[in-house]
């Protein structure tokens, strides 16, 4: 059976999305309602909005959806719609997410472990305008190298220049308003090399609501850089702050997520409250005020892809575990 799509659009969310869906009209290894001239040139047919990517789907319910076990529903949003300024040049043209590692762009390398979670029934994944058409050509290729189990959804946010950008708060609230997600949400930064159990994370997150994943960096210079975590002796997140001056602690939060469906409307509370639309953080920093939040500190290797220098790192470790 070859599956078809077919191109469909409403208005959704703030106006900023148009939405694409899938029926039995159109082949869907042509770029939705786009002609093949487009397509030769890698240019997705609908720049603004939703594209899925679907290929392969029909195998998920006997696989990736949990059915025959009790695990909830979940999905994941693998943030990706940054600028990446301090990694130009590399980023000028292509999104940091896209950057190849060891020959493998970095969201694959996030996609492949992902898969392999117990009751993911899908991966989303924000853009920004500019590089939409990016994501849209790799996804297509990623279906072509191998059936996966699991559909990926594209979200254009819209946005233009780090000038107009939603900040990621503002981007997850945008897929969670206009993918309508109803269910668990894991939350992964989409710059993280990832070296432990993804599906032992969800594991650990389902029954407690809300986990963030944190890693000792052993060093308080270090943490000075990312989001220092505080944890008691339960486990339970007690203080947070963004890149403190003088940290308290040496646990960092790596930008991977889970929240419980029940916690998502708290995106929306926090924004409306005013608060800061950029790093997850100041979210994380608000949220476990309110809610109790676990952290979840992990034991095997994470590279965060910051600048060129931690980019080159990453690349030549990847590379001496290739030889």
């Amino acid at each position: 059976m070859r599956l078809t799509a077919k191109r469909r659009q409403t208005a959704e969310g703030d106006g900023r999305a148009r939405r694409v869906g899938l029926d039995v009209d159109e082949p869907l290894d042509a770029a939705p309602g786009d002609d093949r001239e487009k397509e030769e040139r890698g240019r997705p047919a609908v720049h603004g909005g939703i594209v899925a990517a679907r290929r392969g789907a029909i195998n998920f319910i006997d696989g990736a959806s949990g059915q025959g076990d009790n695990r909830p529903l979940m999905k994941c949003l693998l943030l990706g719609a940054g600028y990446a300024t301090r990694l130009y040049p590399l980023t000028k043209d292509r999104p940091k997410p896209l950057l190849p590692v060891a020959g493998i762009p970095i969201i694959q390398r996030i996609c492949e472990p992902l898969m392999q979670v117990k009751g993911l029934d899908g991966i989303y994944i924000v853009t920004n305008h500019r590089f939409a058409g990016h994501y849209y050509t790799w996804v297509r290729d990623y279906q072509d190298h191998r059936a996966l189990p699991v559909p990926i959804e594209i979200y254009d946010d819209m946005t233009q220049s780090p000038d107009d950008r939603l900040g990621a708060i503002g981007d997850i609230r945008f897929v969670i308003q206009n993918a309508k997600i109803d269910d668990d949400l894991m939350i992964i930064a989409g710059d993280n090399l990832i070296g432990f159990s993804l599906q032992d994370f969800a594991a650990f997150a389902a029954p407690r609501g809300a986990a963030v994943c944190v890693k000792d960096l052993k060093s308080k210079k270090l943490i000075s850089l990312y989001g220092a975590i505080e944890l008691d002796q339960q486990g339970r997140v007690v203080g947070f702050e963004e890149k403190p001056p003088k940290p308290r602690t040496t646990l960092a939060s790596i930008g991977v997520y889970y929240f419980g469906k029940q916690h998502l409307p708290l995106f929306q509370k926090y924004l409306d409250e005013g608060h800061s639309k950029d790093a997850p953080g100041y979210y994380l920093q608000w949220l476990h005020e309110r809610i109790e939040v676990s952290g979840y500190v992990i034991d095997g290797e994470w590279f965060d892809i910051g600048d060129i220098d931690s980019y080159n790192k990453a690349n030549e470790m990847m590379m001496k575990g290739l030889s």
